[in-house]
């Protein structure tokens, strides 16, 4: 039987876990976010025997037809694209991919078919690039910046960038168009999620929090297998995964010891690799 005294000792043991409880609920909110990486490999092509065996596009008002040669994941393992090659030397398309889902263009490259030095001016190029990147992305959004990139010399390329941003992170909505200036035939267009983000307005990355999750991650890769220097951050660019969320490539260069044999016997060296990972910011 509690006593008038043991029941008061036990309300206040209640009080004051309840209250400890919500004190560590709200520091946890206040830490902010707690993020997760996952590695991510580039490296993926395979044969999908569902894909149609030839396709064709329409380019410039030009129509072309290739066959069938691979699959390529996009964003690592995530959104597949069918490339097709068109053998013809004589046509000016050599090869386009096409969003495996949605049968949409997304790349394209040409191949040179004349020789003769074609010198275009700016204005030109970038009237005919405007054009070629409509096809691909909305080049109405207020958001979207156009990065512009010329090579020295006559013989070289100019690069056009169509690319969304938000809150100073770039996104994968983008387009890029390369014309040649030695070649006015040749040019190369890829894209990467056109209209990905055409519904986010915002987005919120604590940075520290994410240099935190990123140096435990190097070192549960790393440790106790190399040595370590140092890693530091290289890209950060806002994309999406198959079910619509939003993530952040984050591409971390980490600098290592390594052990060799040379003229003096066992030697060591820094080297370093270039890591990606997926790092989502929505659940």
């Amino acid at each position: 039987m509690k006593t008038k005294s043991s029941r008061l000792l036990s309300l206040c043991l209640t009080g004051l876990f309840l209250s400890l409880s919500a004190f560590g609920c709200q520091e946890q909110a206040e830490s902010g976010p707690m993020y997760r990486l996952t590695e991510l490999s580039w490296d993926s092509s395979y044969e999908d025997p569902s894909a149609p065996r030839e396709a064709t596009i329409t380019f410039e008002g030009v129509t072309y037809t290739g066959t069938y040669d691979k699959t390529e994941a996009y964003n690592g393992v995530q959104f597949p694209r069918h490339l097709y090659r068109i053998a013809d030397k004589s046509v000016p398309v050599s090869s386009f991919s096409l969003d495996a889902s949605t049968g949409e263009l997304r790349e394209l490259n040409t191949r040179v078919t004349e020789h003769e030095v074609v010198i275009s001016d700016m204005e030109t190029m970038r009237a005919r690039a405007d054009a070629i990147a409509a096809g691909f992305v909305d080049l109405n959004d207020e958001r979207r910046e156009i990065i512009v990139e010329e090579s020295e010399g006559s013989s070289g390329f100019v690069s056009f960038e169509y690319k969304i941003f938000i809150n100073g992170y770039e996104t994968t909505d983008v387009c890029t168009v390369m014309l040649y200036k030695w070649n006015k035939n040749r040019v190369a267009v890829s894209t990467g999620m056109p209209g990905a983000f055409a519904d986010t307005a915002d987005v919120e990355v604590d940075e520290q929090k994410l240099t935190e999750a990123a140096e435990a991650k190097v070192n549960e890769i790393y440790g106790g297998v190399r040595e370590i220097e140092s890693w530091e951050s290289r890209y950060k660019t806002l994309t999406k995964t198959e079910d619509g969320k939003t993530a952040l490539h984050f591409v971390v260069d980490v600098r290592y010891k390594v052990h060799f044999s040379g003229e003096s016997g066992l030697e060591e060296a820094w080297s370093g690799e270039l890591k990606t990972f997926l790092v989502p910011l929505e659940e």
